[in-house]
């Protein structure tokens, strides 16, 4: 069932993963005030906003909160998290999200797994080491990534990550 207003939600950083990503392909990580005002301009109450903001940020653990313009993507949410398609070098795809016009990606080999990697590489050597560890014959990088979307300047959002 595809999420309207009346179905806003959201969920602490901290628990946001693929299933979020399933129901709906696109959240925003909640990082100033004016996200609101965002937010409330695709239909959401703004005292339902607050209310779930309340409850589920907490200034160390954003609230994450589901997208409804995504064609293309707004300009006007920073922290944007929108699900992708990734295909390694060798190996099977796998499913994940890009944030952050794509200088972040988290893939997710299974529902139960996670590998997070930056275009800095501060988080590279880590998690190439614990997904070497699962997988030594996948070659990752440079890893292809597409997406159902277009950005905000209305180019789709594919491209590849090689940190």
């Amino acid at each position: 069932m595809p999420f309207t207003p009346d179905r806003f939600e959201m969920v602490p950083e901290s628990k946001f993963g693929i299933e979020h990503l399933r129901s709906h392909p696109v959240w925003a990580r909640f990082y100033e005030p004016d996200d609101i005002d965002v937010a409330c301009s695709w239909g959401i109450d703004r005292e339902r906003f607050i209310h779930l903001l309340e409850r589920f940020h907490d200034g160390s653990d954003h609230a994450m909160f589901p997208v409804f313009v995504v064609d293309p993507l707004p300009d006007d949410v920073l922290d944007v998290y929108v699900r992708s398609q990734f295909m390694p070098s060798q190996g099977n795809d796998l499913d994940g999200y890009i944030a952050a016009d794509a200088d972040f990606v988290c893939l997710y080999p299974d529902d139960e797994t996670s590998f997070s990697f930056n275009s800095a590489g501060t988080l590279l050597a880590d998690e190439l080491r614990r997904f070497r560890s699962r997988w030594p014959s996948v070659t990752l990088f440079p890893l292809e990534y597409s997406t159902r979307y277009r950005g905000a300047d209305g180019t789709d959002l594919v491209g590849v990550f090689d940190p």
